[in-house]
């Protein structure tokens, strides 16, 4: 939640969000703290039930999608393509969440439906919220299935294996929409969380920090790249999210006007790996500091 929230938090940038995992709701609604809040203000979404199969009683293989006629998803691409039958598996031991709108996100909208059977319908399958002036800069779009679960439906013969021209429909629609409001040409700006190429790059005096491996760290090593105005002692400290020092990465002087990079293997001052979670990675001197977050996934 932190790491979206700082990802779409990046000024005067537009940033997407897209989601398709069954679960996700749910471990959102049932887990953190605050995760059905984000849940609803971050994706305009509520999770109505875990399981459209025992929810709606409807024991078919694959069932329909049916996509809300004046949807930004119908509407996506060529006019052939609106309607398209498009299918996700839903057999005996699988579960594809059940979405509805959380109407206080006035931009949320359901795009497409499940096959309306039993008495709890409507089944909402996804939901698409884009940016509302003044109070939200991002789009999302969340589905309750698995994109391994999608494909093109056969109302004569509504069983496994679906052909996949309609997962092909499904993705190039879905994408579209929620990336619609982004340019997807070279940025100034970076895509990673706690990035900042833009500020220094290299550039003879001038002060800047950025990170020059993946982020999230998943496995390996955080290469921490960092300029200076002047020459000066550096201390670079990795920190957890309670402040607490992990590590002490560099503590020297380094020279001005040229770029510098150390290296965070992931582990603490006693050698011990790094747990799951969000660190800050910290340069000081004695006239500048600068922190940035990075998030760490462990195996």
């Amino acid at each position: 939640m932190l790491v979206l929230n700082d990802f779409v938090s990046v000024g005067g940038v537009p940033r997407s969000v897209m989601v398709i995992g069954a679960g996700f709701c749910e471990d959102l609604a049932a887990g953190p703290t605050g995760g059905v809040a984000f849940l609803n203000s971050f994706f305009g979404a509520n999770l109505k039930d875990k399981a459209y199969r025992s929810f709606s009683t409807n024991a078919k293989q694959t069932v329909e999608l049916f996509p809300v006629s004046s949807s930004a998803f119908n509407n996506a691409g060529a006019p052939g393509l609106k309607g398209y039958r498009i299918g996700v598996s839903d057999g005996c031991g699988l579960e594809n969440d059940v979405l509805d709108v959380y109407t206080p996100v006035t931009s949320a909208a359901t795009q497409n439906f499940y096959e309306n059977v039993g008495v709890g319908f409507p089944y909402g399958h996804s939901i698409y919220a884009p940016p509302i002036t003044g109070t939200r800069s991002w789009t999302t779009y969340l589905d309750g299935s698995r994109i391994q679960r999608l494909g093109t439906y056969d109302p004569i013969n509504p069983v496994l294996p679906m052909r996949t021209a309609g997962f092909q429909v499904y993705m190039w629609k879905a994408l579209t929409i929620a990336t619609a409001g982004l340019s997807c040409g070279p940025q100034n700006t970076p895509v990673g969380v706690g990035d900042n190429p833009g500020s220094g790059g290299g550039k003879a005096f001038v002060n800047f920090l950025n990170l020059k491996s993946s982020n999230p760290m998943r496995s390996g090593e955080a290469r921490i790249a960092f300029g200076l105005a002047k020459t000066d002692k550096v201390e670079v400290r990795v920190y957890d999210v309670t402040g607490r020092l992990v590590k002490m990465v560099a503590n020297r002087t380094f020279a001005g006007g040229q770029e510098h990079m150390v290296t965070w293997d992931g582990t603490d001052e006693m050698g011990n790996k790094a747990r799951s979670g969000v660190y800050f990675y910290q340069l000081k001197t004695h006239s500048w500091v600068s922190q940035k977050k990075l998030a760490v996934l462990s195996n």
